[in-house]
């Protein structure tokens, strides 16, 4: 339970670095999580609202990120911009972007928790997890990150391992 906790306060740090940047560059946010198999959603009128709600969240139920998306969809319009946070959690993970409504572009921000920068130099999950999805590069998938907690989120960021407009090599 401590270690989904911690995972979930991961994942909230790195959407509300996420939520920030959108709301500052004038794009609306509603964002999403599960209580059991169920998504809320919450359209954030500003980031000090985004971070209650994200404080307030329990890491409940487990639903892989493809189950996430398809119960999701109903709630999604298209065109939209989807940012899926995603924690790595020794599972395969693949993208499945044709839940989703037409002409909506999804990114994956993987997140592995609790590991720190030790974990890191040692190889381990993610470089599974990065290695699977960029040995054949997912039509569906318009950006992938990977951060590790303890490691510098804004650099996280900005340099993707894969956008729609380039790739860069991993030097994991």
């Amino acid at each position: 339970r401590r270690e989904a906790r911690n995972c979930l306060d991961v994942q909230a740090r790195v959407a509300a670095t996420v939520v920030r940047f959108a709301l500052l560059s004038g794009y609306p946010v509603t964002l999403a999580a599960y209580r059991g198999s169920e998504p809320l959603t919450y359209e954030a009128p500003d980031f000090h609202a985004a971070l209650y709600w994200l404080a307030s969240l329990e890491a409940e139920g487990h639903l892989r990120p493809e189950e996430q998306l398809a119960r999701l969809s109903s709630d999604i319009a298209g065109g939209t911009i989807v940012c899926q946070i995603v924690a790595i959690d020794g599972t395969p993970v693949k993208p499945k972007a044709s839940a989703l409504p037409r002409a909506c572009r999804l990114a994956w921000i993987l997140v592995e928790a609790g590991k720190g920068r030790q974990k890191a130099a040692r190889g381990g999950e993610a470089e599974l997890r990065v290695a699977e999805l960029l040995s054949r590069p997912p039509s569906e998938l318009a950006g992938l990150a990977l951060y590790r907690e303890g490691e510098d989120l804004k650099k996280c960021l900005e340099n993707p391992l894969f956008s729609c407009t380039a790739w860069r090599r991993p030097g994991i």
